[in-house]
């Protein structure tokens, strides 16, 4: 084999691995696109689950709260703060009455107000932090005094 000849097959092997490097450059750049628009879903799915996250929180702390309700009280008003939240309450008079009775018959007859009821029951609730629970405000509303109100503050855990 001359030189020349050597020179020619050395020069197509040549061509032959840049064309093979290319090719492999060109998959290389696929890959990194690929893995860019992975980490882009990736990124938005984080996001996603992290918003999930919150709003489950809030309707937990939500279900925590109406769950000491029963059906003779209502949420009225909900606020977030930077460390408590304040959440009022209302109920009309009569189903009051009801409540507090229904809650003295479970507590061997001893006589409580619906605010306390409900702070004594959001305290022994998991989701609240026991310390944190007491009432802000009272209020009777309504020409006889016929719908009550309270707020109630409250951080969660």
């Amino acid at each position: 084999m001359t030189i020349k000849q050597s020179n020619a097959a050395l020069e197509s092997r040549l061509e032959s691995v840049k064309h093979e490097t290319d090719i492999l450059d060109a998959m290389s750049k696929k890959i990194k696109n690929a893995q860019e628009a992975t980490d882009a879903v990736q990124k938005e799915a984080d996001e996603l689950v992290s918003l999930i996250d919150r709003r489950d929180a809030i309707a937990e702390r939500f279900e925590t709260v109406r769950k000491t309700l029963g059906d003779d009280l209502w949420i009225d008003k909900w606020e977030d703060g930077p460390t408590a939240t304040r959440v009022t309450l209302r109920g009309w008079k009569d189903r009051i009455e009801k409540f507090v009775t229904r809650a003295a018959a479970r507590n061997g007859g001893k006589k409580r107000t619906a605010a306390e009821v409900v702070v004594a029951q959001l305290k022994d609730s998991s989701g609240v932090k026991p310390e944190s629970v007491k009432v802000a405000d009272m209020t009777v509303l309504g020409k006889g005094d016929v719908l009550e109100q309270f707020v109630v503050e409250m951080s969660f855990k």
